[in-house]
């Protein structure tokens, strides 16, 4: 079993939306999926409660931060476990260390803000220093924003493993989520063409060249 972790010291950094987007774009392509939701928000569960009956069906748990002292694993195998994590993760050094030494590949969404890039450069020596892939993917990018280019120059600088593409800032991602779906399941839409090249990008990654 591979696991995703997605991390993020800041709130608002749409974390919980690129993870449930990947746990659907990984079911699309033929994975067995499961779903853990350790923000006391229970953005992921809602949504996963919201999930219709004819979709893909993913195996979904839910607990506390304060309460991890061992690798979340789900009672019957999947292929892949997906993690949602609270932000402000500092506040639990112990159990945000465990799920990244037990994480496949750490996931930190950053949004093209000052504070949220500060935010991650600080946390980058900590993720640096487990030995753990990661990537930071910078998201909701609004077009034709100059800063944009610079943060990811200062991110680039910081040695944060940065994904190549950006995630636009895209009304579909928020509609898709209030049906309880991945916007890779609604055809047509161009958020679906941003995650199919997210999750292209980190298959390989967890499986190698071959998957």
């Amino acid at each position: 079993m591979k696991r995703i972790l997605f991390l993020s010291p800041k709130g608002g950094s749409g974390k919980t939306t690129m993870a449930r987007n990947v746990a659907v774009a990984a079911i699309m392509a033929g994975r067995r999926v499961a779903t853990f939701d350790l923000d006391r928000q229970r953005g992921l569960t809602k949504w996963w409660d919201r999930r219709p009956d004819d979709r893909p069906s993913l195996d979904h748990y839910q607990g506390m931060m304060a309460d991890v002292t061992e690798p979340p694993t789900p009672p019957e195998p999947v292929d892949l476990l997906v993690i949602d994590t609270p932000p402000s993760v500092e506040e639990y050094p112990e159990a945000t260390k465990l799920l990244i030494l037990s994480a496949d590949l750490t996931i930190m969404p950053c949004q093209p803000t000052q504070d949220d890039v500060d935010s991650t450069i600080e946390a980058i020596p900590f993720l640096r220093s487990t030995g753990r892939p990661f990537v930071v993917v910078l998201n909701r990018v609004k077009p034709r924003v100059r800063e944009t280019a610079k943060f990811r120059r200062d991110l680039v600088k910081a040695r944060a493993n940065l994904y190549p593409i950006d995630i636009p800032e895209l009304t579909d991602l928020h509609r898709s989520a209030s049906l309880g779906l991945g916007v890779i399941e609604i055809a047509g839409i161009r958020a679906g063409q941003e995650i199919e090249a997210l999750w292209s990008h980190l298959e390989p990654m967890l499986w190698g060249e071959a998957a």
